[in-house]
């Protein structure tokens, strides 16, 4: 299927605790998250139901991020959300 098919949204955008992506095409991911700087973060809490996936931000400090999300073909989207 690929990226070009997957319909992927980022809500809230911006966020405190939670952030939530909603995976409408079902397909599994392997995620990556950096800071605006290049930081990368390691993604300690995450939670995945059928369609739709949550991750806890709390532990990160307010800011701008990029989700960077790599399917089962390798394909990579990035996706930025702000942390408040």
């Amino acid at each position: 299927m690929g990226f070009q098919n997957a319909k992927i949204a980022i809500y809230p955008n911006s966020a405190n605790d939670i952030v939530n992506l909603e995976n409408v095409s079902g397909q599994l991911f392997h995620f990556t998250l950096f800071s605006i700087t290049g930081i990368q973060y390691p993604i300690q809490n995450i939670s995945y139901s059928i369609n739709q996936t949550n991750i806890v931000i709390s532990n990160l400090q307010s800011g701008m991020y990029i989700l960077y999300m790599q399917d089962e073909f390798g394909a990579v989207n990035a996706k930025p959300f702000v942390k408040l």
